[in-house]
């Protein structure tokens, strides 16, 4: 039971789960902290949190990135 409550309560200090996604094609890289994938076309959608803007790929790659790097990158992209 204790070590379920230490699980709970590190979820809820790490905060939200941020990827990168990967237009294979250009190799163009995004940061996101939510994607769609649109099942019957295969595509994603999200809002790439470097420029606000909405995208959609046909072809991409998610991987998980930690928290510290996905704001790191952010922040590089505004300043």
């Amino acid at each position: 039971m204790k070590s379920l409550l230490i699980c709970l309560a590190s979820l809820v200090l790490c905060g939200c789960t941020y990827y990168r996604v990967r237009d294979v094609p250009t190799g163009k890289e995004y940061i996101t902290d939510n994607y769609h994938l649109n099942y019957v076309g295969g595509a994603v959608h999200f809002t790439d949190l470097k420029t606000g803007k909405i995208v959609t790929l046909s072809s991409s790659e998610q991987e998980v990135i930690p928290a510290d790097v996905a704001k790191k990158e952010i922040a590089s992209q505004k300043d």
